[in-house]
């Protein structure tokens, strides 16, 4: 008799433990990690997690240039940032290098090319700040030239501060000042027609 008890409380555990682990891997089929949990980031998505008020910063904004087969030139267009700054071309005005990187794949002529602007707020030191504009892929040439403006919105001067505002050329040397732009006091805004990429800055007390 006791045997028999002892073999009928041994069944009853086997069978809870077994039931718990069916029970859980149920569940397990369910469930599923979230990729931000588990420190997986989609890259792709990195346009829409920069910011989208013309105030803050960093800003992006991009544009795929495809290439008319027919007519053996690229066509135009435009990019655009929340703080007003653009890019404009129009069609058979885009170069670009003759190879270049499109985030691992080696792309050539004819194949689409990307253009990216971000635009970022630095702060040099306590007198000044800038805003900086870079542009990829390097090595892109227009002609004609292109349509450029660049918007000092975010930085912290007045209208009557004009006077103080900067725009240079980061990759020059000595970072001149780029008299042949158009300065729009109103609109914080800077015009220009350019050839070829470069790093731009915007400075308010250089």
């Amino acid at each position: 008799m006791k045997h028999l008890r002892r073999f009928l409380t041994l069944t009853m555990v086997l069978l809870f433990a077994a039931g718990i682990v069916l029970n859980f891997g149920g569940c397990s089929k369910e469930f599923s990690l979230d990729p931000q949990i588990t420190g997986e980031e989609d890259t792709e998505d990195l346009p829409s997690r920069l910011s989208k008020k013309g105030d803050d910063f960093p800003q992006y904004a991009e544009h795929t240039f495809k290439f008319d087969k027919k007519k053996g030139y690229y066509k135009g267009g435009m990019l655009n940032t929340t703080n007003g700054s653009k890019f404009k071309i129009k069609n058979g005005d885009l170069t670009p290098p003759a190879t270049w990187m499109d985030g691992k794949k080696t792309r050539e002529y004819g194949d689409p090319v990307t253009i990216t602007m971000t635009v970022d707020k630095i702060n040099v030191d306590k007198k000044e700040e800038q805003i900086v504009f870079t542009f990829e892929p390097s090595g892109c040439t227009f002609d004609p030239s292109a349509e450029l403006t660049l918007s000092w919105e975010g930085l912290k001067a007045k209208k009557k501060e004009a006077k103080k505002i900067y725009l240079f050329d980061l990759v020059d040397e000595n970072n001149e000042e780029i008299a042949a732009a158009e300065m729009d006091t109103k609109n914080k805004k800077f015009y220009m027609w350019i050839d070829h990429f470069s790093r731009y800055a915007i400075s308010k007390g250089r």
